[in-house]
C-alpha cells in the first residue's frame, strides 16, 4: 500500500479494511513510554507532495513562455512578474486537472477521490511526460536555442517563444516514448535515471559554470559538449546522491508501490539542492568567493 508503514514487531496483526488503518493509532508502552506508529500525514498522498515538488520545475517551462510574452507588453516589472506568475498557476492548475489521474491509488489508505482530478493520463506518467518536456528545454538551453536562431523570421516574440514550445512538447514526447514505452521502462526509474539528473546537470553547467566550459565554441559544435558536460556531471551527482540516501534518511526502497527512493532522490536534486544553488548563483552572485570586481 502507498505510503503505508511496517508494523513494528510484537505487534498482533489482524485484517483490516481501509478505514481501520485510517484511524488506527497502533500505539504501545515500552519501559513506561508510549510509542505510536509514524503515519503519513492525512490526506495528501506521497505522488501528489511529489507533484508539489515537480510543479516548481514544471513552472519553468510555463514561465518562460510567460516571460517571453507578457514582458514585451508591460512595462513595469513587478506587473510583468506577477502577471506571469499568476499565469504560470493558472496554466500549470488546468494542466494538473485535465492530465493528471490518481485512479491507481483508489485501494490506499491516503487516497482521497475528492480530491483526485481524475484526468487522461495516470498521475506517473504525465509527471514524468512534464520532466521529460522539461529536460527537452534544457537541452536546447545547452544549444542556445541552436537552429532556431539561425531563422531570422522566428527569432522574434511571440513567435520564438511558440516555436520553442512546439519543439519542446515533440522532443519530450520523444524522449518519454522511447524510455517509458519502446523501452517498458517504469515511468518512476526512468524519470531518476534519464530527466532528473539531465536537469540537474544542466543547472550546473548553465548557472553554477555560467556556460563557461566551452565558451568560445561555436554552435553546434559547443551545444554537443554542453550536453556530454551534463550527462557526466548529473549522472555523477545523482549517483552520489544516491549512496548518500541510507546516510541520511535511512533505509529507502526503490521501486513500486512507494517509490521511496526515486522520490527521495528526485526530492533531494531537484526541490533542496536545486534551489540552493539558483539563490546562491543568482541571487547572492557567488559571493564572497566572487568578489565585486570580478562581478564587474
Amino acid at each position: 500500500m502507498m505510503n503505508e508503514h511496517v508494523t513494528r514487531p510484537g505487534k498482533a496483526e489482524r485484517p483490516q479494511g481501509n478505514g481501520e488503518r485510517q484511524q488506527q493509532k497502533s500505539e504501545r508502552i515500552a519501559d513506561g513510554v508510549r510509542l505510536t506508529d509514524v503515519k503519513p500525514l492525512p490526506d495528501i498522498p506521497a505522488l501528489w507532495r511529489m507533484g508539489a515538488v515537480v510543479a516548481t520545475q514544471v513552472m519553468g517551462v510555463l514561465a518562460l513562455i510567460a516571460a517571453l510574452y507578457f514582458g514585451r507588453s508591460i512595462l513595469l516589472p513587478v506587473v510583468a512578474g506577477i502577471v506571469m506568475l499568476v499565469a504560470c498557476y493558472v496554466v500549470n492548475y488546468v494542466l494538473f486537472r485535465v492530465f493528471f489521474n490518481y485512479g491507481f491509488m483508489r485501494d490506499a489508505p491516503v487516497y482521497v477521490a475528492a480530491q483526485d482530478p481524475q484526468g487522461l493520463f495516470p498521475a506517473w506518467h504525465a509527471l514524468v511526460f512534464y520532466l521529460s518536456c522539461l529536460s527537452a528545454m534544457f537541452l536546447m538551453v545547452n544549444f542556445d536555442l541552436w537552429p532556431l536562431t539561425t531563422v531570422p523570421a522566428i527569432v522574434r516574440q511571440p513567435v520564438l517563444g511558440l516555436v520553442w514550445t512546439i519543439v519542446v512538447l515533440a522532443l519530450g514526447g520523444a524522449i518519454f516514448y522511447v524510455g517509458v514505452v519502446a523501452q517498458g521502462m517504469d515511468p518512476v526509474a526512468f524519470m531518476v535515471l534519464v530527466p532528473v539528473p539531465f536537469i540537474f546537470g544542466t543547472i550546473v553547467v548553465q548557472n553554477m559554470l555560467k556556460g563557461s566550459l566551452f565558451g568560445k565554441m561555436t554552435q553546434p559544435g559547443k551545444g554537443v559538449l554542453n550536453v556530454v558536460a551534463v550527462v557526466v556531471i548529473g549522472e555523477s551527482l545523482s549517483w552520489m546522491y544516491g549512496r548518500l540516501a541510507p546516510l541520511v534518511t535511512g533505509d529507502v526502497r526503490p521501486g513500486p508501490p512507494t517509490y521511496d527512493f526515486e522520490i527521495w532522490l528526485a526530492s533531494a536534486l531537484l526541490s533542496v539542492t536545486f534551489p540552493f544553488l539558483i539563490y546562491y548563483s543568482e541571487f547572492f552572485q557567488f559571493w564572497p568567493l566572487q568578489g565585486t570586481d570580478a562581478k564587474k
